[in-house]
């Protein structure tokens, strides 16, 4: 069987990129890479809050003899900055990364390529981004559920980089049929805990879960999400995700608003005598729930939580969902509450050039303090609680970790 001529080509504006919309939706659909993280909304939505940061677009267009789309490799051209053990000052260093993979929560990377067609694909792709300018390309969360990560494992190698692979644990919840079924699953220590933190806060302090179904009611209750996430971490010195990452909290503006109006968003809030207590913000992307941000208040009853969790695992459940995504993050509750593991890989993929050696011979990985976006002092942070006094509250558990 003869197979079709593919042709590459890059597209280096946001401009360009926009106008593949239509095509690269389509595409998406009839890929095994269809997660909520890869479609236009999400990747236009990151690129609009990351305006004014020194990033250029490089994305690999893949099509055929006869001009039709058949794959999509998205990717920024950034410069790092290496201080690595012995040597002098900071070395730029030119890095391809996954678009979203900073300040937005994302996670799955893949390529996206007809049904079939994904090893090839693939290859190109990961030739393409050894013909890049880019000294590293860093790519995060690569799904092994797809075969995405055998793909640029694979291909990478036969490009002549050199290869850096770290692995990290994904949980998710199969859901089944009822929230019955669900709970029969559950041990019977969890499955009291969870029926008596319910009852005692309806029973005793008036609980009331509200979902955002409206526009009107977006802003404030994206306000009051971001600050219970930055109140915790200002208290601890530790830094909460909206405070390293300001754009983040612009992302969630941008995309939130898509979400709602498509319907994807999924977005509960707990009160308790009239005042925000838990949160809990994902969405539903066809037979999946992403579970991104969830928090509750420290001075709060206790079991909010929790409580509010469970809620948006029984909503959509009776939507349909079949697997609740908890995403990254190995915290005891997950397992508690049935969640399944499953394996992605983060490629540290590195040209074997003189300005590349620091990085081959000390390991070091992008993660770490060795290897930062700015060569200077970081940005001022933006004023992300001036607008909502809050309480002390418990910090969300952030679900997805993202590059930065």
């Amino acid at each position: 069987m003869i197979q079709p001529v593919f042709t590459c080509s890059i597209i280096s504006s946001w401009g360009a990129l926009a106008a593949l919309e239509e095509e690269w939706r389509v595409l998406l659909e009839q890929s095994r890479a269809n997660r909520i993280f890869l479609t236009p909304e999400w990747i236009l939505s990151w690129a609009e809050a990351m305006d004014g940061m020194p990033i250029t677009p490089h994305v690999i267009v893949v099509r055929n003899e006869a001009g039709k789309l058949a794959g999509l490799g998205l990717y920024y051209l950034a410069t790092q900055y290496l201080s690595a053990p012995h040597t002098i000052g900071k070395i730029p260093l030119k890095a391809l990364r996954a678009m979203g993979d900073f300040a937005s929560g994302a996670a799955y990377h893949d390529v996206i390529a007809l049904s079939g067609e994904e090893s090839r694909v693939s290859a190109l792709t990961l030739h393409a981004l050894k013909s890049s300018p880019a000294d590293v390309v860093w790519l995060p969360h690569v799904s092994s559920e797809t075969g995405a990560t055998e793909c640029f494992r694979r291909n990478a190698k036969d490009s002549g980089f050199h290869v850096e692979e770290r692995s990290a644990d994904f949980y998710h919840i199969d859901l089944p049929e009822t929230f019955d079924d669900y709970e029969k699953h559950l041990s019977a220590a969890t499955r009291k805990d969870l029926r008596r933190a319910a009852r005692k806060l309806v029973a005793a302090d008036g609980a009331n879960i509200r979902s955002c179904d409206q526009p009107a009611d977006l802003a404030p209750m994206l306000d009051t999400l971001i600050v219970m996430n930055t109140q915790r971490w200002q208290q601890s010195n530790e830094g909460g995700v909206f405070l390293r990452k300001p754009r983040e909290a612009t992302f969630y503006r941008i995309f939130a608003g898509k979400a709602l109006k498509l319907g994807w968003l999924r977005f509960l809030q707990l009160d308790v005598d009239g005042k925000p207590a838990a949160m809990e913000i994902g969405y539903r992307y066809n037979n999946r729930y992403y579970a991104l941000q969830g928090c509750y208040d420290l001075e709060g009853p206790p079991g909010t939580g929790k409580v509010t969790l469970m809620q948006m695992l029984k909503r959509v459940l009776e939507e349909g969902v079949r697997k609740f995504d908890l995403l990254s993050g190995d915290f005891s509750y997950k397992q508690r509450y049935g969640a399944n593991s499953s394996s992605t890989s983060e490629f540290f993929l590195i040209k074997k050039n003189l300005k590349t050696l620091p990085l081959r011979l000390f390991g070091i990985w992008p993660r770490g303090r060795y290897l930062d976006f700015y060569s200077q002092k970081k940005p001022p942070l933006e004023n992300i609680t001036a607008e909502r006094g809050a309480k002390s509250v418990r910090a969300p558990e952030k679900r997805s970790a993202t590059a930065g």
